[in-house]
């Protein structure tokens, strides 16, 4: 289910991130008392020199969980997504959902992708109560398992369902939200028809 902190951890995050630098990658220092000759768009800028800003160009530093970060020459209409691409995508435990990837980019930004268990660690470390209150919900009183809330070890109690099934399930609603009716949880990978009627007295949603 998708956190509904996500603005105090962005502004968190933030906070970690101005104190800290970029973690596993230097901070990229810009002056503006020289021009780069031709920087295009989209380009990895890997000058010493300072860069200025134009009316249709922006300069934007993108570190944490993406393949190549650094400074990028950036169209002024261009977004989040569009940095993310040209600086090679995501790691593989980038938390893809952290920033807004439809907003539009300003020059100077400064963008850091967490991994999913930065974002977790600082989540916990902000609500110190969650995991527990969650891993308490998890079971219902009569018994069966609340695929809303339930965590990986209680997920591999219902019949069917294994490591990689209990983690398809946290992913999809992770990514989608909360499930409305336990039928819904045959729209996770690889969880069929035989498998839900293998499961659904096992199961339950709130």
């Amino acid at each position: 289910m998708k956190f509904k902190s996500t603005v105090t951890l962005v502004a968190a995050f933030s906070l970690c991130v101005c104190m800290a630098g970029c973690g596993r990658h230097s901070t990229v220092v810009i002056e503006n008392s020289q021009i780069p000759d031709v920087v295009a768009e989209g380009e990895l800028v890997t000058t010493e020199a300072g860069f200025e800003a134009t009316d249709t160009e922006v300069f934007v530093y993108i570190c944490g969980a993406v393949e190549v970060p650094g400074v990028y020459s950036m169209s002024n209409e261009a977004r989040v997504c569009d940095l993310i691409e040209v600086a090679g995508g995501f790691t593989e435990d980038a938390k893809t959902d952290y920033y807004n990837q439809a907003e539009l980019l300003y020059d100077g930004e400064k963008i850091y992708i967490p991994t999913e268990e930065e974002y977790n660690e600082l989540y916990e470390s902000l609500n110190p109560d969650a995991s527990q209150e969650s891993a308490d919900r998890g079971i219902s009183s009569d018994g069966k398992i609340n695929i809303n809330y339930a965590d990986a070890t209680q997920l591999q109690q219902i019949p069917g369902v294994g490591e990689s099934k209990a983690a398809a399930i946290i992913e999809y609603r992770n990514t989608n939200g909360a499930f409305s009716a336990i039928e819904d949880i045959t729209s996770v990978s690889g969880i069929g028809e035989a498998t839900f009627e293998n499961m659904k007295d096992y199961i339950t949603v709130s």
